[in-house]
């Protein structure tokens, strides 16, 4: 069945959210859902976003609908009011927000109201989000809520904990000369560094975590809360991008990393596909001893390596693992099911410490390197440090919709994705560095039991099956992921997995547009990676092996200029049935030569000079 171009895009019928720029002089702000993102003055962002929202007891974020929407605006005022119901199956939260920008540079945004029956919530309020550029590694003024102010500065790399606790207050310049002050009321606010989960923001949220959660909000209990910021100072003068610029291969930035496909034991019996070609390993998660079996299956015909991950309980790692001792794998990571406290201090009684786990899997594949690490996200790997003295390499996955799942945020988490392998990097001692099998979804939830999405295949928080991981819009982000890998020093990749819900294959056994991506990117290991100047904007590329790939990570349609005759084939919409069905779609590059052409929306191009 053809699939509309919505599909095509997102792997939903679901629309993407839509957003109205405000503007009061030189004050900025994208209203969407209800939330205001991209604040900026001058056109300096200023802040990432202010929202108001309710997380549920796994942390998943509760949906909002909103009406009764009015907004004014003048050269000098902007104002939004609105209505707002959440979660009406558990507790009913209903809420009134007012928000005014003013010309002059101050915002206010507040929220007033009750939930209509007791609402068992984790979190439930403003969220500040701060960007990362110009705020990670820089100072700031923080007032605390109990009285006194502190100077201090931003963490460069990722803070395992939180950097800043019991905030009224903080100001920040996110360019000389401008300061922007964020005042919050209705409780102390903490702030949690959110590149953890891949998120380019550093977020101060209400009620500290020190806090009992989840907690009760008990029914007609009236709430208010509200965020002011102050900017004060003048922005400089930003230059003009430059209209028409030239693609050139640019400097050399890195070395394309060993590819791997990560598969769940379960879809074993589903991977009867011919793998892209030059896949260096096979990242399995066997749950029987019949399932390793297919998994080596699977690598040896594929010419791969064979890497297993397993969850263990970690009361008594070698009688644990005892059952899959002398399994024929190159390599195996092992980690108790149920990660040790997130915070410190110590480890839950009766479980084995890290560096235990790593020495007993040692014993248990004695011919195997040994991985350090969690099969979850780089904040569990921050939190629960590897034990390097004991491990050969380490590895973590990431997810892209741990807080947020509309599209401008999936693609956002590729500005974090730096300072995490910088992290990552910092904590390896050295290590061979690998990135475990990651998409946009979350494969596994530390906090909770796994998520998938409803029928309507919306998108999401914290869901596995996110639907955009069958379309374009996968395939462009995993090459905007790819450039991030290459740059980094990353030893190992797993941009997908075989089958299910990551995999470059479809039910029907056609290839998504990730595949072509992902073989791409195997064509090429250990090659030399080159940047890639004069792209457009939202544009993101590299060159491979003489030639360049190239990505439109935006809805909008982009214009590419070589300056010189080129050949190029590209993956669209117009394109995508006859790639499913074409594993070798790249290959035949057009005949026609051209100097330039339009790249549409989360499209990808193979362009030979």
């Amino acid at each position: 069945m053809a699939r509309t171009e919505l599909e095509q895009l997102y792997g939903t019928t679901e629309a993407p959210a839509e957003w109205l720029t405000l503007s009061a002089g030189s004050l900025e702000a994208d209203l969407e859902n209800g939330q205001l993102r991209y604040i900026r003055f001058g056109g300096i962002e200023v802040l990432r976003a202010v929202s108001f929202l309710a997380r549920d007891r796994y942390w998943g974020t509760f949906g909002v609908e909103i009406s009764g929407l009015t907004i004014t605006s003048s050269a000098a005022q902007f104002s939004v009011r609105y209505a707002a119901r959440c979660a009406p199956d558990e507790g009913d939260l209903r809420y009134e927000v007012e928000i005014v920008g003013e010309a002059a540079g101050r915002l206010s945004f507040t929220a007033r109201g009750a939930p209509l029956a007791d609402f068992l919530t984790n979190r439930t309020g403003f969220v500040v989000l701060h960007p990362v550029d110009g705020v990670a590694g820089a100072a700031v003024e923080i007032d605390h809520a109990s009285g006194g102010t502190e100077k201090t500065v931003l963490p460069a790399t990722i803070s395992p904990h939180e950097p800043a606790m019991d905030i009224f207050a903080i100001t920040h310049q996110p360019v000389p000369g401008l300061r922007v002050r964020v005042e919050m009321s209705g409780d102390a606010y903490d702030m949690e560094d959110q590149r953890n989960w891949s998120d380019a923001s550093f977020k101060t949220y209400i009620r500290p975590l020190s806090k009992p959660k989840p907690y009760t909000m008990l029914a007609d209990e009236q709430f208010e809360q509200s965020i002011t910021v102050r900017i004060s100072g003048a922005a400089p003068a930003m230059g003009r991008a430059t209209a028409g610029a030239i693609i050139e291969k640019g400097a050399p930035i890195g070395v394309m990393p060993r590819i791997a496909l990560g598969i769940d034991g379960a879809d074993a019996d589903r991977s009867r596909h011919p793998l892209p070609p030059g896949i260096a390993a096979i990242v399995g998660r066997p749950a029987t001893p019949d399932e390793v079996a297919k998994l080596a299956a699977l690598a040896r015909a594929a010419g791969a390596e064979l890497s297993l991950q397993f969850a263990i309980p970690g009361h008594d790692p070698a009688a644990e693992l005892k059952p899959w001792a002398g399994t024929d794998a190159d390599s195996v990571l092992v980690v108790p099911h149920r990660l040790y406290p997130l915070r410190p201090p110590g480890y839950e009684p009766g479980r084995a410490t890290l560096a235990e786990i790593a020495r007993a899997a040692r014993m248990a594949f004695p011919v195997a390197s040994i991985g350090g690490g969690v099969m979850t996200g780089f904040t569990e790997f921050n939190r629960n440090r590897p034990p390097l003295d004991e491990v050969d390499f380490v590895s973590h996955v990431t997810s892209a919709i741990v807080h947020t799942a509309d599209d401008r945020s999936v693609i956002e988490s590729l500005e974090a994705l730096p300072h995490v392998f910088r992290s990552a990097a910092a904590l390896s001692g050295g290590k061979p560095y690998r990135i475990g099998p990651s998409g946009i979804g979350l494969g596994l939830n530390p906090d909770g039991p796994p998520r998938r999405a409803d029928a309507t295949h919306a998108r999401a928080t914290m869901i596995r099956d996110d639907p955009r991981q069958r379309g374009l819009f996968a395939a462009a982000w995993t090459l905007g992921y790819a450039v991030a890998v290459a740059t980094h020093g990353i030893d190992e990749y797993a941009p997908a997995h075989v089958a299910g819900d990551f995999g470059v294959f479809d039910d029907n056994g056609g290839m998504r547009p990730i595949y072509h991506v992902v073989r791409a990117l195997a064509a090429h290991t250990s090659g030399n990676v080159f940047a890639l100047s004069g792209l457009p904007a939202d544009c993101k590329g590299l060159a491979l092996g003489g030639g360049f790939w190239i990505t439109n990570l935006s809805p909008v349609t982009r214009r590419l200029q070589f300056g010189r005759s080129v050949r190029a084939t590209a993956l669209d919409t117009t394109s995508f049935e006859e790639a499913r069905h074409e594993p070798a779609f790249f290959d035949r590059l057009s005949l026609t030569q051209i100097s330039e052409f339009d790249l549409h929306p989360f499209a990808i191009a193979r362009v030979e000079p």
